[in-house]
């Protein structure tokens, strides 16, 4: 039971400060060089162990990452499709990707 409350408190502290999208490329030696002043660090005694908790937490929150970046997707196509639908400029013969990129960042 507190072995589990340990790896509980060690997971949302890791979770906390490496839970975005940014910090996916995290390694371990980066996480205990930030956090090893923690007393959450020190819930898991194993060095060993608390590297194997961190990679599978790490590898979980990709795949969450993975799975809402899916899910979004199909919404970024469908309201990019209406915006060239609807935008003139942007249905101009002979335009450029270079060109719908500066229109679309310069219309927001």
């Amino acid at each position: 039971q507190k072995e589990r409350s340990g790896r509980a408190a060690f997971e949302k502290m890791i979770e906390r400060a490496f839970g975005s999208p940014e910090a996916a490329d995290t390694t371990y030696e980066e996480a205990k060089a930030k956090l090893q002043h923690h007393e959450a660090w020190f819930a898991i005694k194993s060095d060993l162990r608390r590297d194997e908790v961190f990679q599978g937490l790490m590898e979980r929150l990709e795949e969450q990452h993975r799975k809402a970046r899916a899910e979004s997707r199909h919404d970024r196509v469908v309201r990019l499709q209406r915006r060239l639908a609807s935008d003139p400029e942007l249905k101009r013969q002979r335009l450029r990707w270079k060109d719908v990129a500066a229109l679309l960042t310069r219309k927001g």
